[in-house]
């Protein structure tokens, strides 16, 4: 069984530098562009020869947005948004820049700046949190589909992270940054009881639009 991990096109929240958390935000002008990009990817090339045999999407507009060209394309294949599929909870700083969040909770974001961990902000999702929750979904998944299986799941950053990190053994007390750019693709699997990564933060679909990866060590 395998997994194709889409990140959401660049957002408005993306562009205005919000930590966005659970909030609604729509696509920006340049995500706009990026999700024709990926659906002429995703139709001529990645899946040119074999579909997905299902669809996962978040119920975020964001992600839902995201895939929208290619589910309109492909409007037969099965398709579900899935509440475990949101975005990682960044608590009382959801919805405010670092900016603002500096100047309304100093205490908070120096916690979270040591930390690097949601958990440190009040309300927000722990990495061990968000660790159980990817590891739930990916075990509903090997119970739900055939091992033959290619999964579409579109989704969000922080998210990804964690599957990735629980198919790779990474512990959420590691201090390893995975980079998933928007509209970015991963693929791993697993094949009983062996997980592997094939690639990750795949962009080639973008470079004919303005893209610059969003995160700068």
């Amino acid at each position: 069984m395998e997994f194709l991990f889409l990140r959401h096109a660049e957002s408005m929240g993306n562009v205005q530098g919000i930590m966005q958390g659970r909030h609604e935000y729509g696509l920006s002008e340049s995500g706009l562009n990026q999700t024709q990009l990926l659906f002429k990817y995703l139709t001529q090339t990645l899946f040119a020869k074999r579909d997905p045999t299902h669809i996962y999407c978040s119920p975020l507009e964001r992600a839902r947005n995201t895939i929208a060209p290619f589910c309109q394309h492909q409007p037969e294949l099965p398709y579900s948004t899935h509440e475990d599929l949101v975005e990682v909870d960044s608590g009382i700083l959801s919805g405010l820049t670092w900016a603002q969040a500096r100047e309304q909770h100093p205490e908070v974001c120096t916690a979270f700046k040591a930390a690097r961990d949601w958990g440190a902000v009040p309300e927000g999702e722990s990495k061990e949190v968000l660790w159980q929750r990817a590891e739930r979904f990916l075990a509903q998944l090997q119970q739900t589909h055939e091992p033959d299986s290619l999964i579409l799941v579109v989704t969000h950053g922080g998210f990804i992270r964690a599957c990735l990190s629980v198919l790779s053994g990474i512990a959420p007390s590691e201090k390893v940054f995975l980079c998933i750019d928007n509209t970015s693709l991963s693929l791993a699997g697993i094949q009983g009881e062996r997980r592997y990564v094939r690639y990750i933060n795949d962009t080639r679909h973008l470079q004919l639009c303005d893209f610059q990866p969003e995160f700068a060590p």
